[in-house]
């Protein structure tokens, strides 16, 4: 797992993320958003939308409306092999969404 943050990436994240394709924003515990990407940094700049072809989406207008703490978000990177990305790998083809899986990963219950 690589973890960095949003900031990092916005400077130009110089560490290698050569094999990690899933990743995570996340302010805390909470987690904000997940994702696949063959290039997940360039994915995040897209989402803030600096990329000539991309307006920010909503992760990245959220990004942009919480600034400038969302600068401090963590950006988690796994690789395909981590057994993390391999449970939600196996469970995004399952009855639950990826996103819905992430969630039940990390939810706590209330009692």
């Amino acid at each position: 797992m690589i973890t960095t943050t949003v900031a990092d990436v916005v400077k130009g994240y110089s560490g290698t993320t050569q094999g990690h394709y899933l990743y995570l924003y996340r302010d805390g515990e909470a987690i904000l958003y997940v994702g696949k990407s063959i290039r997940p940094l360039e994915r995040l700049l897209q989402h803030l939308g600096h990329d000539v072809r991309s307006l920010p989406d909503a992760i990245g207008l959220l990004i942009q409306d919480n600034l400038p703490n969302s600068l401090f978000w963590t950006v988690e990177l796994y690789t395909r092999g981590s057994r993390y990305f391999s449970t939600l790998l196996r469970a995004s083809f399952a009855p639950l969404s990826f996103s819905q899986t992430v969630i039940s990963l990390h939810s706590h219950p209330l009692i």
